[in-house]
């Protein structure tokens, strides 16, 4: 496991036997947008140095607060198409079924099937490291 960046606010880790970036958001007052998007720019960038390394991306929302539009605007617009052009086949999402997450995932959900990514949500770890590993 390689700690890609630690802060305050999150947790970007890579764990190699399962080709798969894991991101855990910490519970904060405010997640700001720039710093929501400095963690996943640098995990993409991660992903870029290491290429057919990065195949799958979990990010763990069970303690991040409610994210306003622009946030997964810019996940979609940005990040998505970022990570699909490096390599990335799947993605998972841990959450605990807070409704405001899970509209905010649907959105997501649909997104990625133009992409062609395998995408599902969980709310343990092992669910979803068993959904990458079954590919």
């Amino acid at each position: 496991m390689i700690t890609i960046i630690q802060t305050d606010f999150a947790l970007s880790q890579y764990f190699e036997e399962d080709k798969l970036v894991q991101i855990t958001w910490k519970k904060v007052p405010k997640l700001s947008l720039e710093d929501y998007q400095m963690v996943i720019i640098k995990s993409l960038e991660f992903q870029e140095q290491h290429p057919g390394k990065v195949l799958n991306y979990l990010s763990d929302i069970r303690d991040q607060g409610i994210l306003s539009p622009e946030y997964r605007k810019w996940f979609q617009d940005v990040a998505v198409p970022r990570a699909v052009k490096n390599g990335l086949k799947m993605g998972a999402v841990l959450f605990d079924g807070n409704v405001f997450q899970k509209y905010y995932l649907n959105n997501i959900l649909n997104f990625t099937k133009t992409f062609g990514i395998k995408f599902k949500f969980f709310s343990k770890r092992e669910e979803a490291i068993e959904f990458f590993r079954k590919g």
